[in-house]
């Protein structure tokens, strides 16, 4: 029973070190961003119109029976 309540403390434990050790890490970058204070810059949005050619490519085509090695190939 002892080893049963051992456990049970030591996941709370590691659970609550985990939580710290990301908040932690969390913090920093954000006073490292803070720090940093890089221009940014933003592009304007552009936007592309073609045509789609067609295609002449040949698609392989494979029937249900055929196995599934064979139909990587």
């Amino acid at each position: 029973m002892t080893d049963r309540f051992l456990y049970a403390v030591l996941m709370v434990c590691l659970a609550l070190g985990g939580t710290f050790a990301i908040g932690a890490d969390l913090a920093r970058d954000s006073a490292r961003a803070r720090e940093a204070q890089m221009q940014v810059v933003r592009l304007e949005t552009v936007v592309i119109t073609a045509k789609r050619l067609a295609s002449n490519a040949k698609v392989a085509v494979t029937e249900r029976d055929v196995p599934a090695a064979r139909r990587a190939q």
